[in-house]
C-alpha cells in the first residue's frame, strides 16, 4: 500500500523531535526502511520522499530493491525505472547512492584474492540476490 516510506519518515521525524526536545538523544541512531519499486510507485511513498527532504531528515535512509516486481504483477513497464526513482529522490534533496548487481561484477569478483568479496557475492547468490539493483538513498546533512 505504499505506507512503509511514510511509516518510516515520521518515525526519522519523532526521533528528531525527541532529541530537540531533549527527552532521548538520538546518539545517531538511523531510520532504515528496506522497500521495493512496487512500493515506491505508490502516491503516499513519493510524498514520504517530499516529507523527508522538506524537513531535512538526515537520520533518515531508504533502500529499495528494484526488480520489476510488485504483488499485483510487474511494476509499470518502464525498464528506467531506477533512473526515475533518482530523478524524484535528488529533486527532494536527497542523496543518491546507486548499487546494481548484475553478471557485469563476476569479473571483479574473479579478482579477489581473499575470496572476502567472492563469498559474499556467492551467498547472495545462493539466496537469489545476485540479479538485484538495489539502488540506496540518504539525505545530504
Amino acid at each position: 500500500m505504499g505506507l512503509g516510506p511514510l511509516m518510516a519518515a515520521y518515525q526519522a521525524r519523532y526521533m528528531r523531535y525527541l532529541d530537540f526536545r531533549g527527552l532521548k538523544p538520538m546518539d545517531g541512531r538511523k531510520v532504515w526502511a528496506f522497500l521495493g519499486d512496487g512500493e515506491m510507485d505508490q502516491a503516499e511513498s513519493l510524498s514520504a520522499i517530499a516529507v523527508g527532504g522538506r524537513e531535512k531528515l538526515d537520520n533518515l535512509i531508504f533502500v529499495v530493491n528494484c526488480n520489476l516486481q510488485r504483488l499485483d504483477g510487474p511494476v509499470r513497464v518502464n525498464s528506467k525505472v531506477i533512473q526515475e526513482l533518482e530523478a524524484n529522490f535528488r529533486a527532494a534533496g536527497w542523496n543518491v547512492i546507486k548499487v546494481i548487481w548484475g553478471a557485469g561484477w563476476d569479473d571483479l569478483l574473479a579478482k579477489d584474492k581473499n575470496r572476502l568479496a567472492a563469498q559474499t557475492h556467492d551467498g547472495m547468490r545462493g539466496r537469489g540476490l545476485s540479479d538485484l539493483q538495489v539502488p540506496k538513498w540518504r539525505l545530504c546533512t
